[in-house]
């Protein structure tokens, strides 16, 4: 989580979405997570960040970064995927700098609708109870 020393005075009825900013995410395997801010949320925004590279479907954990470096096992990119110390080094590690533009801030109506118990629906769809990926798949013919 990285503080941006920022707050912001989000108005009833909208949400601010913390969201990654193109450049960013197509130039680097930083991942932002994207962060939701409610109406009345006066705090230091902060923005959850992570590094998403992969070699062989193995995410990379840094436990010895300074270890690595000195091996010449890592090489550091700043935000815009350009190198900051050589390049020979098979993982990537970013230097991020105060004041580099990290994510954005998209604000939002949001709608809080009256929820009411019902025993049953009135209407069966075609998903029904199905979970997360059933409704995903392009049928081809």
């Amino acid at each position: 989580m990285i503080k941006t020393d920022v707050a912001v005075s989000i108005p009833e009825g909208y949400v601010g979405l913390l969201t990654s900013r193109s450049g960013v995410s197509s130039k680097t395997y930083l991942v932002i997570e994207t962060g939701k801010i409610d109406a009345g949320y006066h705090g230091n925004l902060g923005i959850n960040i992570k590094n998403d590279e992969e070699r062989d479907g193995i995410p990379f954990l840094y436990d010895d970064i300074d270890a690595e470096l000195e091996d010449g096992l890592i090489s550091i990119l700043d935000i815009k995927g350009n190198y900051v110390q050589d390049g020979r080094g098979i993982r990537r590690v970013y230097q991020i700098n105060k004041g580099d533009k990290l994510a954005q801030l998209v604000i939002v109506p949001i709608w809080t609708p009256e929820l009411k118990q019902v025993e049953e629906f009135e209407s069966v769809s075609e998903r029904g109870a199905k979970g997360f990926g059933s409704s995903g798949s392009v049928k081809t013919s």
